[in-house]
This record gives structure tokens, sequence and C-alpha cells, in this order.
């Protein structure tokens, strides 16, 4: 998983929540063209998904705590952008290079959440 999909998801986790809620809300409405059993695991498993996936986001928020306001702002348009950063300047690219490490080195656990990277690259078009 890129760093740019980590902080994209870590300020945009309330748009993902949101989408995950809605998907919840039609199994549960729809549930009258399949069984309920299996409406009631697909609500299970997309429950799992956002407690898996909060896990995820809690840890990021450990490591986001210890950052200034200014390196969480760098890192938030960072994750917004469409592109590379090669386009911007010198000095704002040097910037973001210097905060994404920063958070590269204090993420030293990330890999103990590989369930949730999983899941956050299957649901990151939900973001």
């Amino acid at each position: 998983m890129k760093r740019k999909a980590l902080f994209k998801f870590y300020f945009a986790a309330d748009k993902l929540n949101g989408a995950l809620d809605r998907i919840i809300a039609a199994a549960a409405l729809h549930c009258g063209e399949t069984t309920a059993e299996s409406a009631a695991q697909r609500i299970g498993e997309i429950i799992q998904v956002k407690i898996c996936l909060g896990g995820l986001w809690d840890y990021l928020d450990g490591i986001m705590c210890g950052l200034t306001e200014r390196e969480r702002l760098v890192l938030k348009f960072y994750g917004n952008m469409r592109t590379g950063i090669k386009r911007l300047g010198a000095e704002r690219m040097r910037e973001i290079k210097r905060v994404a490490i920063k958070f590269t080195r204090r993420a030293t656990r990330i890999n103990k959440f590989c369930d949730g990277l999983r899941l956050l690259g299957m649901y990151y078009c939900l973001l």
C-alpha cells in the first residue's frame, strides 16, 4: 500500500465509513430479494471491514498526533493530490518528502495491519 493512499484514507475515513454504512443499509433494505441469512452474513462482513479499518485508522491517528499541524496539512494536501509531486516547486516537493519520510519512520508497526491494508485496497474506490 502506498503512503499516499494511507494519507487519503486517514483524512477521508468519514467518507468511507458513510459509504460502508450505506452498503449495510442497502443490504438490510433489500433482504427481501435474498434470504435473510445471506443478508445478515453480508452485513456482518461489512461490519468486520469497518472494525478492521477502524483499527488501522486508530494506528494512523496515533502517528498523526505526533506531527505538527503544519505537517498534517502537508500530508492532507499530498494525499488529496491527483498527480505526483514533480509538478510542484522544489521547496514544496522537499517539504512533502520530508514529512512523508518522518511519517514512515514512525509507522514501524504498519505491517501488523496487513488485513486492514488489504481491505483498504479493496474499498479505496469509495474514497
